[in-house]
């Protein structure tokens, strides 16, 4: 079974291919030397499309390494943002749809627990907030980050 790449290129190359061949063969078989300077660039332009989509897909990594494309980590500009207003709930709010989105992401849960225990001062939320990501997060080194936030914060240990 062909890859739907493969189908992309081969209709390509055929769509921009054998024109740019028919016209760069033109002046060759009509002896005309003059007008193959002209008609090279445009085959050229032709022929670099199909060339472009194959070389793309056989090195992928050679523009933008593969470890940028796995999977985009959310942004926090709408919380922090609305931290920045002193808008608490809101943000907290912005902040449980992203967690929600990626629960394993460590950054979601700090960014949270910073806003509890540092700018709301609420010692007790902040603390249901740590447990509930000790029981969510899943790596033992990204629950050891919280819990190292979390006690140097509130001085729990």
């Amino acid at each position: 079974m062909k890859d739907a790449w493969m189908d992309r290129f081969i209709k390509k190359a055929l769509l921009f291919g054998i024109p740019g061949c028919l016209i760069l063969a033109v002046p060759i078989t009509l002896n005309v030397p003059v007008a193959i300077p002209f008609f090279i660039p445009v085959f050229a332009i032709l022929i670099s499309i199909p060339l472009v989509e194959l070389l793309t897909h056989l090195f992928p990594d050679f523009f933008m390494s593969s470890r940028w494309r796995s999977e985009p980590s959310p942004t926090f500009s709408l919380a922090r943002a609305l931290k920045m207003q002193h808008r608490y709930d809101e943000a907290i709010d912005e902040l449980d749809r992203m967690i929600r989105m990626n629960p394993q992401d460590a950054d979601g849960w700090l960014e949270k627990l910073e806003l509890i225990l540092i700018d709301m001062k609420d010692l007790a939320r902040g603390e249901s907030v740590y447990r509930e990501a000790l029981s969510v997060l899943d790596r033992p080194e990204t629950r050891r980050l919280i819990t190292v936030f979390y006690t140097n914060i509130t001085g729990a240990g």
